[in-house]
């Protein structure tokens, strides 16, 4: 059973055409129907006005870089390697730090 509405005025009454007849309400598709080339267009054109557009944000002000203080690696005096280094490395691995520092 389809039902088909009709668009009415303040007072209930339909309303007609300049044929006579009366003029049926868009449905749901027909409605969300217009909005999908404003999406498209967003899609291709990023920030352009329409469905999906997002605002534009301003650009960031310019940040200094950090200071970084120098810390100071705790070696082992027997090994040549850091506590970290000495946990973490496999024995050969270890070996290979161990060369690449005297170098």
């Amino acid at each position: 059973m389809n039902k088909e509405k009709y668009k009415t005025n303040k007072e209930g009454r339909l309303i007609y055409d300049d044929k006579g007849k009366p003029i049926r309400e868009e449905g749901f598709i027909q409605k969300n129907i217009r909005k999908i080339p404003g999406a498209i267009k967003d899609l291709i054109l990023p920030g352009s006005p329409g469905f999906t557009s997002k605002p534009q944000t301003p650009p960031l002000p310019n940040t200094p870089m950090p200071k970084v203080k120098n810390v100071a690696q705790n070696i082992v005096p027997t090994t040549g390697l850091t506590q970290t280094e000495s946990a973490l490395l496999s024995p050969s691995e270890q070996l290979i730090r161990q060369r690449s520092r005297r170098v």
